[in-house]
């Protein structure tokens, strides 16, 4: 049963929430509750609706977070969480406790006063945009268990692989040209040189027009799924439904001759 609500204002990174009338913050007991939708651009969210599971996925770079109404099941980078309270459907919304931001989404409270509560998370404005994918990758039916830091990303278009790992699967070399600044793949005695700076990418000395959509994070670089795809020679099936990603190599990768267009990914928003 809703109560007097605990907050008259919230601040998410310094910005106040513009909450449409009536769809602010609300109280049920003891815990605050309040509306994901709203927040979500300002915690670098993209949210998805998962028919499948009946359930709402609220994603950005770190977090890859699933979560249904009613249920105190939060799932959470694949790790399942039990918790308090579930989420709400209020006004067609989707409803989360307060200390949701701060279990599952990183999030400081900075302060709680004067009816006001101020939410720090930090978000690089280049990452905006991407967010987390988590997949069942396999390689010729071989599962490649992936460090939680290299999961896939996603721009909304492209999906974004780890290029070392999946070079060293697929039979390529994948290496730092300090010089240059730019990520080299060797095989088959061809050189593609990606420029971090969004440079086209070049093969030997010939100047791509497809784009690799690269994207550096904690010394790992991230590449199209599509750019490698073609590039390599491997063949790659993507099930978003079972969240699975299965590649399959017949040879030693090499460079192809001809790049064709990128695979591109496109999602249902909540």
């Amino acid at each position: 049963m809703l109560s007097l609500k605990k907050y008259d204002r919230v601040f998410v990174n310094g910005a106040e929430q513009e909450f449409v009338f009536r769809l602010g913050p609300v109280q049920a007991g003891e815990t605050t509750y309040l509306p994901l939708r709203t927040l979500a651009p300002d915690l670098g969210c993209r949210l998805t609706w998962e028919g499948g599971s009946n359930s709402l996925l609220a994603a950005n770079i770190d977090y890859e977070v699933q979560l249904a109404i009613g249920s105190k099941t939060v799932t959470v980078n694949n790790i399942n969480y039990e918790t308090s309270d579930a989420p709400i459907l209020l006004e067609n919304m989707t409803y989360i406790p307060d200390y949701y931001l701060k279990d599952f989404f990183g999030a400081d409270f900075l302060g709680e006063e004067n009816r006001v509560l101020k939410i720090n998370i930090p978000i690089v404005p280049t990452e905006r945009k991407l967010v987390k994918y988590h997949f069942d990758l396999s390689v010729n039916g071989k599962t490649i268990d992936l460090p939680e830091h290299l999961t896939p990303l996603s721009d909304g278009e492209n999906l974004l692989v780890p290029l070392r790992q999946l070079c060293a699967a697929t039979g390529a070399e994948a290496g730092w040209n300090k010089d240059a600044q730019s990520v080299d793949i060797k095989t088959a005695g061809r050189l593609l040189s990606i420029p971090l700076n969004g440079s086209p990418a070049r093969l030997d000395n010939t100047v791509l027009t497809q784009q690799a959509h690269i994207f550096v994070r904690a010394g790992a670089s991230f590449v199209s799924l599509g750019f490698l795809q073609e590039l390599l020679g491997f063949k790659a099936e993507v099930d978003y439904s079972a969240r699975t990603l299965k590649i399959s190599s017949t040879k030693k990768a090499r460079i192809a001759d001809r790049i064709l267009p990128p695979v591109q990914m496109s999602f249902r928003i909540a």
